[in-house]
């Protein structure tokens, strides 16, 4: 799919955007262009991989000029930039606006101009039914790709809407893992609170799929593993102290209580999208094209699960492949 052709990767720094130019090179692309503001962690990505047609590009996507002169000739635009955690676009909400709002839609009209073949765009499980800037900010970016994706056939625009990838940077694992490491105690908000959460090789196939299978509009979901914040937090403190020969009964866990904008229980899909809602083994596709007429049932019927194995081996996977 990739061969021969110019990928341009936005965020390409983050967690997924890394993983998905080593996927994309074994494909053997003319270009791909890595696009973020980052200069540190470009530098740290051209350490770290080696192929002739890796370009990095320093811009932000708030600047539109930035993105137009990046993405001439390009084929497929994958973006990954944005302002993610929900406490610092609470207290930062126009920041949170210009990069997640204005800067998508910049990458839209760009790709409108240049006449780019696809643009997947990163979404978060935040987006359904939010009450923080984050996720609203969220919505309105998937609506944005939406409204775009009714009104031309070309480029083709598609979603895919991330679950809580706990490899990533700063996720709430990693936090943990590091307190325990120090032997300090280990914070928690919400103890019932619960989570959606995934693997980031799960997330990187679901961009990968997303980008095969898009028509136009859709938004990609991964079927996920929902979780109460208090077991997953034993889990990680079962784990780490087995592999680490840590007493596990000396791990002391401080509740300090929900922060500003945090959804106590979040949501994989809205109720009003169900009706465009079809399913496969690991993935919910909703589907604007193709609403459910004249059933009486939507073709949807995953239901939330609490998948305690699943999310031990994620765990066991992250501690083995942590650097901490």
């Amino acid at each position: 799919m990739f061969k021969n052709k110019v990928i341009l990767v936005i965020g390409a720094t983050g967690t997924v955007g890394y993983e998905i130019v080593k996927k994309i090179i074994k494909e053997r692309p003319k270009c791909i262009l890595l696009f973020g503001r980052n200069e540190y962690h470009h530098f740290k990505i051209q350490q770290s991989i080696t192929y002739d047609g890796l370009k990095n590009v320093i811009g932000d996507i708030r600047d539109k000029e930035s993105l137009r002169s990046v993405m001439r000739e390009v084929d497929y635009v994958f973006n990954f930039a944005a302002l993610k955690h929900v406490e610092y676009c609470e207290n930062n909400p126009f920041e949170a606006i210009k990069t997640n709002l204005i800067g998508l839609q910049n990458i839209i009209e760009c790709a409108f101009e240049l006449n780019v073949k696809k643009v997947i765009h990163a979404s978060s499980d935040k987006a359904v039914n939010p009450i923080n800037v984050m996720g609203a900010t969220k919505m309105l970016g998937e609506r944005l790709i939406l409204s775009k994706a009714l009104a031309t056939s070309s480029p083709i625009f598609a979603t895919v809407r991330f679950t809580n990838i706990i490899e990533s940077r700063g996720s709430v694992v990693e936090v943990w893992l590091n307190q325990i490491k120090k032997k300090s105690p280990v914070t928690i908000t919400c103890p019932n609170m619960t989570r959606y959460v995934m693997l980031k090789d799960k997330a990187v196939q679901l961009v990968l799929n997303a980008c095969k299978e898009a028509k136009g509009g859709e938004i990609f979901i991964p079927k996920s593993p929902e979780i109460k914040l208090n077991d997953l937090c034993q889990i990680v403190i079962n784990e780490a102290s087995d592999m680490w020969g840590i007493d596990k009964n000396s791990i002391i866990i401080h509740k300090i209580g929900r922060r500003s904008g945090e959804k106590k229980h979040e949501e994989l899909i809205g109720e009003s999208e169900k009706k465009f809602a079809l399913e496969n083994d690991d993935t919910i596709i909703i589907n604007p094209f193709k609403k459910n007429l004249g059933q009486s049932e939507p073709k949807y019927s995953y239901s939330n699960r609490n998948d305690s194995k699943e999310v031990h081996e994620i765990v066991r996977n992250i501690i083995r492949g942590m650097d901490i």
